[in-house]
């Protein structure tokens, strides 16, 4: 098994990089500043990052550790932006052991142009949904899901099929700002995106279970 190296530290699989990171991760204290061997590790980690001339922008000052509300952890950057001012920037580990293709990135971006539309769905639902389990929650619980056949990955490959262009030419556009989502370089892209979405897609409410429960995984596989 060729293992993965990040700077001097050698894993024998990529489950053990991750727990060596969730244990750097747990560790630490909430926006304190790095040092030592996790500042020198998450540096490494950093240096093989798809997106690091973005994060680390013009030289990284500190590295910290944020609580996010759901409770989980994640790493921040304290960088110099173009004017040498100390901005902070988030970045996610997994996309180091498990980088993602300019695919999966472009639909990435997709997913993030619909957000309003889904929420706009969510409204017009009534307050009480009866999920297909039989389980009733509040609307604001539910998990906004895409009617089989028409999955949001099969919508999207529909709408680049129909734009007669390669998923590799769409070019993206990250930005340095903090929480600040990557864009098609081409708003033309995003408008038509959009515009697709709204008239083809079929939303429905789910429970959290249903929507990511293997027997939902297995309806899409089927579809």
């Amino acid at each position: 098994m060729p293992g993965i190296e990040i700077g001097r530290w050698r894993f024998r699989t990529k489950a053990d990089a991750q727990r060596h990171i969730r244990c750097i991760l747990s560790g630490a204290d909430i926006n304190k500043y790095l040092d030592g061997e996790g500042l020198e590790f998450v540096l490494a980690l950093l240096d093989q990052h798809q997106r690091r001339g973005v994060i680390t922008c013009n030289g990284i000052l500190h590295v910290v550790v944020e609580l996010l509300n759901n409770g989980r952890r994640r790493f921040a950057v304290i960088h110099k932006d173009e004017y040498g001012r100390p901005r902070r920037r988030d970045f996610s580990w997994r996309h180091v052991l498990y980088p993602r293709s300019q695919a999966q990135r472009v639909m990435h971006v997709c997913r993030g142009l619909i957000a309003e539309q889904k929420e706009a769905f969510r409204a017009s639902c009534p307050q009480t949904i009866t999920c297909l389990c039989g389980a009733v929650l509040d609307r604001s619980k539910c998990h906004i899901d895409h009617q089989p056949p028409a999955t949001f990955e099969k919508l999207f490959w529909n709408w680049v099929a129909l734009m007669r262009v390669d998923v590799e030419e769409m070019a993206l556009i990250d930005y340095a700002e903090y929480q600040r989502e990557t864009e098609f370089e081409d708003d033309i892209f995003a408008v038509q995106w959009q515009e697709y979405h709204e008239i083809n897609a079929r939303l429905r409410c789910l429970c959290p279970r249903c929507n990511l429960s293997a027997t939902r995984k297995k309806e899409v596989a089927c579809a």
